[in-house]
Order: structure tokens, then C-alpha cells, then sequence
């Protein structure tokens, strides 16, 4: 989600731009000199890099931490909807340098 806002943004904005700033974003060459297929080379870069990060974190978290897999949902969950009653539970059963 975090990714898909802005993305939408950018293409509303280029589909509404003039024939000019159309043309020098979206060039039809072929192979890699394309904005298009740069673009899409990055966001595959990115997106392996983060499996790669959330593999590590749940190894990190589930395996090595021995955590429970309804606490490493709230580990990995948004942090706003943390009451004081879960941060003190995890940070008992855990340790508080391990949840940092």
C-alpha cells in the first residue's frame, strides 16, 4: 500500500501531461534505454530486497527469538494500534533490546 498511492499519482499525472513530456517518459526503444523498463527493473530490485528483509525478519524473530506467531504478527503489524499492555507483555516475555 505504501507503494501503490504514489505510483497511481504518477501515472494519473503522466496520463493527463502533454505529448511532450509523454514522449521523453515513455520512449519506444527497445531494450533497456526505455524509462518504462528502467522503472520496472528498480521495482523488481526493490521487491526482492524487501522478501529477502521479511525472510530475515520472520528467521530473526520466529526461529532465533522463539517468538509466537500472534506476537510476531503484532511485531510486524502497525505499531499505532500497541497498547501500553502489549508493549509491556512483549517486552517481559521478550526483553526490550530483543523487540528494538
Amino acid at each position: 500500500m505504501s507503494f501503490t498511492i504514489p505510483t497511481t499519482i504518477i501515472l494519473l499525472m503522466i496520463a493527463f501531461s502533454n505529448q511532450k513530456l509523454q514522449d521523453s517518459l515513455w520512449p519506444l526503444k527497445s531494450g533497456l534505454d526505455g524509462s518504462l523498463s528502467k522503472t520496472a527493473i528498480y521495482f523488481c530490485i526493490w521487491v526482492n530486497i524487501e522478501v529477502f528483509l521479511n525472510i530475515g525478519k520472520y528467521y530473526l524473530c520466529r526461529k532465533m527469538y522463539g517468538m509466537s506467531q500472534k506476537d510476531y504478527r503484532l511485531i510486524i503489524g502497525r505499531r499505532d494500534r500497541w497498547t501500553k499492555e502489549h508493549i509491556g507483555k512483549l517486552e517481559e516475555k521478550y526483553g526490550m533490546y530483543n523487540l528494538k
